[in-house]
């Protein structure tokens, strides 16, 4: 029987092992985009719900507080600016312009949504 001598090749084992680091971390990637794009629209439709419900929340304590004087004719004067050029400007628009977070939280403008199909 002949005995054989091996050699190590360093630089080769190097590069072969990170390509699989390099491989590794590829699927890795992959794997958490996949994830993300699973598990974001459900994260996203929470978190807007959740924002709904906030804001519902707050304008039912201003409502139950009663109404500012000093608000509300700032808020109608700002209505009826934004009612006359509404033939102009987009419902959008006039609630992104305005001032005023009580009036934007009355502003009930409907938003197109994607839905999954």
């Amino acid at each position: 029987m002949r005995y054989q001598q091996v050699t190590v090749d360093v630089c080769k084992m190097l590069v072969t092992a990170t390509a699989y680091l390099a491989l590794a971390f590829a699927a890795w990637v992959l794997l958490r985009l996949v994830s993300a794009c699973i598990s974001l629209p459900a994260y996203l439709r929470k978190q807007e719900e959740e924002e709904e419900a906030e804001e519902r929340r707050q304008l039912l304590e201003r409502e139950e507080e009663g109404p500012e004087e000093d608000d509300d004719t700032e808020d109608e004067e700002e209505v009826a600016e934004g009612a006359k050029g509404a033939e102009e400007q987009e419902v959008g628009d006039d609630c992104a312009a305005a001032e005023s977070s009580n009036w934007r939280l009355r502003c009930n403008v409907v938003l197109p949504v994607m839905h999954e199909g």
